[in-house]
């Protein structure tokens, strides 16, 4: 359908003003948010963070910045400037140009949950289930919007919506079982650091050897107020570096090649304390508790990121219905047409 084939029984809707500016923003903080979480990364590695800080410092904006760029390019590239609905058919006009489409290669319609604010929106798709028209909140009178187009579908191509529902459902899908994958290495990884710190512990009580270590670096933490030193062992035929917080007194009288007594488990300098002037970590992932319970919640996490991912993969989608406060697994979107309107 072209321009010029366009009836006079025509209804024409506009997005919002708004809606482009809003687009724009979302990209805007969205790309600010990852930049935040590689800086907090950066940070994290100069200041040896624990899991914690971690995942508040990195793992955290990273996603949420992820999303936002997600939800904007989908107002400013899939989301049409004009809508005309007519007869013939449907008349976009988008960032890509303008299309028409004619009734009779429109399969279906669904009505479903989405975007960032988990709002209705309607799905237009065509007979070979790829998306038309996605139509939500970005649109003046968008519910008079959505009548115009179901009052005018016929069909109800179960196949078509099959194939949408496997197709919308791929990327997130792919997204959520590679992140959950990765937070699961992450979670053995925490128990595994966990189990190793307390078995230092009990040796390091045990079983102590003493020794002289080299100081071979002062500084102060990008924090400005922590003070911290480097030092190296060689002991037992091995050798190992360690960097650890002091006090102010140790801190005035280190100077950078003196030697500084330490204890460090036997057969292992890699784990050693300084005998006096170390601050010990308030780190409470450092603790058993703490440990286990982050490499337990990270786990969970994992766990229900690739279950939805599977679920996704497969055109299923988990429904939060906010007015029972209830949930369910059910297949993606409901089919309407004009059949289905009272």
């Amino acid at each position: 359908m072209t321009i010029e084939e366009r009836s006079s029984d025509e209804e024409i809707f506009l997005r919002k003003r708004f809606a482009a500016t809003k687009g724009a923003w979302l990209i805007a903080a969205g790309v600010g948010s990852v930049c935040l979480g590689l800086a907090g990364l950066a940070l994290a590695v100069v200041t040896r963070a624990g899991p914690l800080r971690l995942q508040a410092m990195f793992t955290m904006p990273v996603i949420l910045g992820i999303g936002l760029i997600g939800a904007g390019w989908s107002i400013l590239m899939r989301t049409p400037r004009k809508v005309v609905v007519n007869q013939e058919g449907l008349w976009l006009e988008t960032a890509r140009g303008q299309r028409g489409v004619r009734w009779d290669e429109v399969g279906c319609a669904l009505l479903g949950m989405a975007g960032w604010k988990y709002q209705s929106t309607l799905y237009v798709v065509d007979v070979n289930g790829k998306l038309i028209i996605m139509i939500d909140d970005s649109f003046n009178m968008s519910g008079q919007m959505r009548l115009a187009i179901i009052g005018r579908v016929e069909l109800e191509c179960d196949d078509a919506a099959e194939r949408f529902r496997i197709r919308r459902g791929r990327g997130a899908a792919v997204f959520g079982i590679i992140f959950g994958c990765v937070m699961a290495l992450g979670s053995v990884f925490v128990a595994w650091s966990t189990r190793q710190e307390q078995l230092g512990e009990r040796a390091l009580k045990q079983n102590p050897v003493f020794a002289q270590a080299e100081i071979v670096r002062k500084y102060v933490a990008p924090n400005g107020i922590a003070r911290r030193i480097e030092y190296r062992i060689q002991s037992e035929g091995r050798s190992a570096t360690r960097n650890v917080e002091v006090d102010q007194r140790l801190w005035n009288a280190s100077i950078e090649g003196a030697l500084t007594p330490v204890i460090h488990v036997k057969g292992d300098p890699g784990f050693s304390r300084l005998v006096r002037g170390e601050v010990r970590e308030r780190d409470p992932t450092k603790t058993p508790i703490g440990g286990f319970g982050l490499a337990a919640a990270d786990g969970v996490l994992s766990l229900g990121l690739i279950a939805a991912g599977v679920l996704l993969w497969n055109g299923w989608e988990i429904h939060i219905d906010s007015n029972r406060c209830k949930w369910s697994i059910k297949r993606f979107g409901t089919l309407v047409s004009k059949s289905s309107l009272p």
